[in-house]
């Protein structure tokens, strides 16, 4: 039995939709079960929604944090300033000097290095999880080292990371802007 080429591609084409007919029109992807995937999507992404809440709300905390830090430096609020600084903290300075939590505490009090005023022109804090927080900022340091006054516009990056329930500033890196 022949078959014109006209009526072969007929019978496929009926072949073809018959079948994707009885795929979509199957118990499987029945009306009730597209609902239950859409409603399984919209679970999915709820917490999404959440952590992005949570995020913001980190970041504005360790914002505020960031500042409170550059107070307690300038007032030599040492014992706030100590609470926040992990023990494992590297504060690097602009000029590549290296300090430990153990220093930075010890040259506040011996007067080595003092802050008399940080004006922060910018800072953005971005969260990433709900476990550390990056801060990046730009300001006006006016500090004494050793007695003699001193004055620096830099660019900073802070690593705040959550141990328990607090945040711990981890790491420090500035460098100077011309």
């Amino acid at each position: 039995m022949a078959y014109s080429q006209a009526t072969m591609l007929r019978r496929i084409q009926f072949l073809s939709d018959a079948k994707l007919s009885a795929l979509f029109l199957q118990p499987d992807c029945s009306f009730i079960v597209m609902k239950k995937i859409v409603l399984f999507l919209t679970l999915l992404g709820l917490p999404l929604v959440n952590i992005a809440q949570a995020g913001a709300a980190e970041e504005a905390r360790v914002l505020q944090l960031h500042f409170d830090k550059f107070r307690w430096m300038a007032t030599e609020q040492l014992d706030s300033l100590g609470s926040i600084l992990d023990k494992r903290v590297r504060y690097i300075h602009s000029n590549g000097w290296v300090e430990s939590r153990e220093e930075v505490l010890e040259n506040l009090r011996s007067d080595k290095l003092g802050y008399r005023a940080v004006i922060v022109e910018e800072a953005q804090a971005r969260a990433y999880g709900n476990r550390s927080v990056v801060v990046v900022g730009k300001g006006n340091f006016q500090v004494t080292m050793e007695g003699k006054p001193l004055e620096f516009k830099l660019l900073y990056t802070e690593v705040y990371v959550r141990h328990k329930k607090s945040w711990k500033l981890v790491s420090r890196h500035a460098c100077k802007l011309q």
